[in-house]
Formats: structure tokens, sequence, C-alpha cells
């Protein structure tokens, strides 16, 4: 099945700063493999209707860069923008993502056959 928590978070990452090249490319590969893994998924005939993607974190805030999230997301999958929904939250400072030791990803989605 797609994991479109992998690729959003894939996704996310790449939005910030350019200076650690290393870490995004190597979590751009996972939103390729995620990208893979829906071409498995189109190639049993199922289609993508809607996703909805939301990222857990305290910081970066995504704010002006959410659309662009989208259009990332869409392009690696294959689909119109519109089709994807991007959210994000934080944990009140609880757990792993609110210690600041990295994000986290949820996503769901609906596919028709």
């Amino acid at each position: 099945m797609f994991n479109a928590a992998s690729a959003g978070a894939s996704a996310f990452a790449s939005l910030q700063s350019e200076e650690r090249d290393g870490v995004a490319g190597q979590r751009r590969s996972r939103a390729l493999r995620g990208a893979d893994a829906y071409g498995k998924v189109r190639a049993e005939g199922y289609e993508l209707v809607n996703a909805g993607c939301i990222f857990i974190a305290e910081q970066p805030r995504i704010g002006g860069g959410r659309d662009d999230l989208r259009a990332r997301l869409a392009e690696t999958m294959g689909v119109e923008a519109h089709r994807i929904g991007v959210d994000a939250t934080t944990t009140d400072r609880l757990g792993f993502t609110g210690r600041g030791e990295g994000p986290s990803t949820q996503a769901v989605v609906l596919l028709e056959r």
C-alpha cells in the first residue's frame, strides 16, 4: 500500500534549509520509494481520489510553504495538487516531536478502483 506519510515527510524535509542537502537527499529518496509504492497500487487498478496529510512538529512551521508542499507531494505521486490536503499541528511539547527530536506524519488516502 502507498505510504503517503513517508512521502509527506520527505517533501516536508525538502522545504527545510538547503544546508542539509545530504539529509534532504535521503528523505527525497524515501519520497521516491513512496511514489514507487503508489505505482504498484495503480498497477492493481486503484487511483487516488484524495489524500489528507498531517505534519506533526514543533518546528519548522509550514505556514506559507503549504502550497509548495502540496505541489511537491502531487508531483511525486503524479496526481493533481487539488487531490492533496496538507495540514500541520504540534504535540504541545509532548513526546519526541514535542522535544524537537523529529517530525511525525500521518496520512489518510481514499482510493477507488
